[in-house]
């Protein structure tokens, strides 16, 4: 007899599971509360136009290319160069590729000394990277035993020393045009350059080495086809429908209460966001630390998005555009402090 498996939310990480397990040949239902599948990588349309909600483009592909190629998918992974195309208040304007040869000819415009450090830049961040990734990226932390091992605190202490990302940057670039670009990529998951941990320069570091992938139709078309495959292998999508509690027995989810029916499975997976499943469904577990005290949790900060549909194509844009305002420090750090910038750097994903 199949063993069967209750998913929390139909975003990319509860899709994929879902996929796996089905392909294991487990009994797999997906509850959603949305009318779509996708979460927080869900799209809008209005008026012809249509946009990935979040994420469109792709830092590291492999692990969306290796179940791809695991399920039988037919999606086309597109390599997207120059990876940035950055306009600064002053006039200036930089590519920057995964050809590093080009990326250099840029950044010597300027100077032959930033030439240097930009490899030293990359050079040391993908020793930090493969460090990282041996030592936590690629690892389950399911207890402290897991997170206080002495390679973890090893490979920590040696690859990020207690400085921020903006001043370990700083070490290697000496211009700030180009300083200010790789910290407004530290930016993506919403910490401050000036105060976070050097870990988030490997954001620039490999997106520079492993390049930017985007898919034909957008990321969305990822979700399409997993939710696809889930239909045609027999598993369960319950869209519309939402996980109200879970009934836990000695640290095992017994029943999944919904907003329409009372659920149990031999394997319960929660993939619905952190903080909301921490608030509704784990309260009591979450809320208190060992000694009995309460929580406080810090969130990132968030962004502020307009999703624009033109009838004219602008030539003058790349696919990833970036504009860095005059007093980049104290603009950036305005939006930390709840303030509106007065000149704020942006983003703009241009999609034709």
């Amino acid at each position: 007899m199949k063993k069967s498996v209750i998913i929390i939310g139909a975003g990319i990480g509860g899709l994929a599971t879902g996929t796996r397990l089905l392909k294991m040949g487990y009994d797999v239902k997906i509850i959603e509360k949305n009318p779509y599948c996708g979460g927080k990588t869900g799209s809008l349309k209005a008026d012809g136009f249509s946009f990935d909600l979040t994420a469109s483009i792709m830092m590291m592909p492999d692990e969306y290319e290796s179940l791809s190629q695991e399920l039988g998918l037919n999606l086309n992974f597109i390599k997207l160069d120059p990876n940035y195309k950055v306009n600064y208040f002053d006039g200036t304007v930089l590519d920057f590729y995964t050809d590093i040869a080009l990326t250099l000819e840029q950044i010597e415009k300027i100077n032959t000394i930033d030439g240097k450090g930009y490899l030293r830049f990359l050079s040391e961040g993908y020793k930090k990277y493969q460090i990282a990734y041996d030592c936590f990226l690629n690892k389950n932390f399911d207890s402290i035993d897991d997170v206080m091992n002495n390679e973890v605190v090893k490979g920590i202490a040696k690859s990020f020393p207690l400085t921020n990302s903006y001043h370990y940057i700083s070490k290697f670039i000496r211009d700030k045009r180009i300083r200010d670009y790789l910290a407004f990529q530290t930016m993506y998951i919403g910490v401050n350059p000036m105060k976070s941990s050097n870990m988030y320069t490997l954001i620039p570091v490999i997106s520079a080495i492993k390049g930017l992938w985007y898919l034909k139709g957008g990321l969305n078309s990822f979700v399409f086809a997993l939710e696809e495959y889930i239909r045609k292998n027999g598993g369960t999508l319950c869209l519309n429908t939402k996980c109200e509690k879970l009934l836990i027995e000695e640290g095992i989810i017994k029943r999944v209460i919904t907003d329409k029916e009372i659920l149990s499975a031999d394997v319960v997976v929660c993939n619905s966001d952190y903080a909301y499943s921490g608030k509704t469904y784990f309260s009591n577990r979450l809320s208190k630390n060992e000694n009995g005290k309460d929580r406080t949790f810090d969130y990132s900060c968030s962004v502020f998005m307009l999703y624009i549909g033109l009838k004219k194509k602008y030539e003058c844009l790349s696919v990833h555009n970036i504009y860095i305002g005059p007093n980049f420090k104290k603009n950036i750090e305005a939006a930390f402090k709840g303030r509106i910038p007065s000149d704020p750097s942006l983003f703009i994903l241009a999609i034709g």
